[in-house]
């Protein structure tokens, strides 16, 4: 394990040698501002317009806005960005090394294949925590101007961090396969996303199809999370999600070895 952790702590590095860090931490601040702005701003226009409607005895029209369901939507708008950042961060971990020649290296030295594959995957998920906690100024920003319940926030940042993680070992399943990273992004890109919208025809399916389409998406599952909701299966589904990609990766790596 400390080899895997040596892999990782120099690979997180790297991410800072080359601008990419620096410029997905951006990107992801920027957005999240801009968004989290955006929802404040909608929040109090609602609560101006519940106000008014009170005073002229018209409450009941409409609900009142709620700062939970608020930052519901900020934490599902964070987990869109990740969908398109997970690509970033994961295309260049093995598919750069096949390209400049230095995975034979590895392979070839004392390390084993899952501690190349675990040291890859910590290496990205480190970078994914820290861009996560560079988010935790907006909780507490609404823990400072209201009282938002504090289980819905941590849940979600749990479902969030679980999903991410599942997203940057598909993408690492995906720089396993070819030296290519544009290829590589764009394949992980595409079936993050097509697990992201594979409950979209759920409703039109029949009962069974309905119930293997629902699970098998992320959607549902990191839905629970965001509202506060701890299920055993969401757990179970992003674990399950996560060491199978890892598995794939590592037979995919194992293969040039033989």
């Amino acid at each position: 394990m400390s080899k895997a952790l040596t892999i990782a702590w120099r690979d997180f590095r790297s991410y800072f040698v080359s601008p990419i860090g620096f410029v997905i931490i951006a990107v992801f601040i920027l957005l999240m501002g801009w968004l989290f702005t955006a929802s404040l701003a909608d929040f109090q226009r609602r609560s101006l317009e519940y106000v008014q409607y009170s005073r002229m005895q018209f409450g009941d029209l409409i609900q009142p806005p709620n700062l939970n369901h608020m930052f519901m939507n900020v934490l599902g708008n964070m987990g869109v960005i990740f969908l398109f950042l997970a690509p970033i961060i994961t295309m260049r971990l093995l598919a750069e090394e096949k390209k400049t020649g230095t995975m034979e290296l590895l392979l070839t030295s004392p390390l084993r294949t899952a501690e190349i594959i675990f040291g890859k995957f910590f290496a990205a998920l480190l970078l994914f925590s820290l861009i996560l906690l560079l988010s935790s100024p907006l909780p507490v920003i609404l823990f400072l101007a209201g009282n938002p319940a504090l289980g819905p926030v941590l849940t979600g940042y749990l479902g969030l961090f679980l999903m991410g993680a599942s997203f940057l070992a598909l993408g690492l399943l995906f720089s396993a396969i070819t030296e290519n990273q544009i290829i590589a992004a764009s394949l992980t890109f595409g079936c993050a996303l097509f697990f992201w919208i594979i409950n979209w025809i759920a409703a039109n399916a029949n009962p069974t199809w309905e119930k293997i389409l629902s699970y098998l998406s992320i959607i549902p599952h990191l839905g629970n999370f965001i509202r506060g909701l701890l299920d055993l299966q969401d757990g179970v589904y992003y674990l399950s999600f996560i060491a199978l990609a890892l598995f794939l990766a590592h037979r995919v790596l194992l293969s040039r070895t033989v």
